[in-house]
């Protein structure tokens, strides 16, 4: 009896374990950005990067700058592995001073029910380089 007491502990320990692990992780791609003297948009993939799936991954993209004037969707739900989200990041020279600026792009999961991040976010490195003229 002891011993098949002891398995079943063992055997339960082993299962919250698991699934203590089974928090949704966040992928991205790539993981930074130089948009240059040029480019006025780009792409990030995020997925749920878990071996492990048990919940699904419900995140949301913000950026700390004022120069990254758009990103679609801005939330969005990868339900397995497989399931990569497309996100498009706009962004506009106007206003800047000529030079390198720089800023990044934030990834964090949410929960569905309170809206509240519930893991450590991802952080996108992103550049973007003006020239004299666009700030006036």
């Amino acid at each position: 009896m002891y011993k098949k007491n002891l398995l079943a502990l063992v055997l339960v320990t082993q299962i919250i374990l698991l699934l203590s692990g089974c928090t949704p992780k966040i992928g991205v791609s790539p993981t930074s950005i130089d948009f240059g003297k040029d480019l006025d948009q780009a792409k990030i993939k995020v997925w749920n990067d878990k071996f492990i799936i048990l919940k699904k991954l419900v995140f949301k993209v913000e950026s700390d700058v004022d120069w990254v004037v758009g990103i679609m969707p801005t939330q969005d739900v990868s339900k397995k592995r497989k399931d990569v989200k497309e996100v498009t990041i706009l962004v506009s020279r106007e206003g800047l001073e000529a030079g390198e600026h720089t800023g990044k792009i934030i990834v964090s999961q949410v929960d569905p029910k309170t809206g509240k991040k519930v893991v450590p976010p991802v952080e996108i490195p992103i550049k973007i380089t003006a020239e004299g003229g666009e700030g006036t």
